[in-house]
């Protein structure tokens, strides 16, 4: 027969091991997919937090404060994660459920479609700098997508942030 300090002490062993197993795995947060000239990146597990997008040198830059991102079903990473803007012709943000904000930075290259869709939850969209979009592309918003009953979401411009369309691109 076992003493209770021997049980316990077996049952602490347990629990340390366990807890050291689940910190050795990341969970994948995000996903990224680039399929041809479309880029979309995903809340995957309906997270609430701060998802920032901008542009770095050439790149296209996503960052979320200790995200875990996949690209293409590729290895999990940690956030911030570059693409090259080059070639991508439409850009989708599928926030998925939580109460989540993006912040959209400023883009001197002339960016290609943007459309961010909510989810469930309290959205937010924030511009910050200034956007210029390629000729005859669209900026589409919607927050109010996601439930029967809509979060209460919103989008602002800080003060000097510009969108500019050009030719028959739309804002909606």
């Amino acid at each position: 027969m076992h003493s209770i300090f021997h049980i316990a002490r077996s049952l602490s062993t347990i629990c340390l091991f366990v807890f050291c197993f689940s910190t050795l795995s990341q969970a994948q947060q995000y996903s990224i997919t680039r399929n041809g000239g479309q880029l979309i990146f995903t809340d995957a597990i309906g997270s609430s937090g701060t998802l920032t997008i901008r542009q770095n040198g050439a790149n296209i830059r996503f960052d979320a404060e200790g995200g875990m991102y996949s690209l293409n079903g590729s290895a999990v990473l940690p956030l911030p994660a570059e693409l090259p803007l080059k070639g991508i012709a439409s850009i989708v943000v599928n926030m998925g459920d939580g109460d989540d904000v993006v912040t959209v930075g400023a883009f001197s290259t002339p960016l290609s479609s943007l459309m961010i869709n909510g989810g469930r939850g309290d959205d937010a969209v924030h511009f910050t700098g200034d956007i210029v979009f390629a000729r005859d592309v669209s900026l589409s918003m919607d927050l109010q997508d996601d439930d029967p009953v809509p979060g209460l979401d919103h989008v602002e411009f800080l003060a000097d942030a510009t969108v500019r369309l050009a030719g028959s691109g739309t804002a909606t």
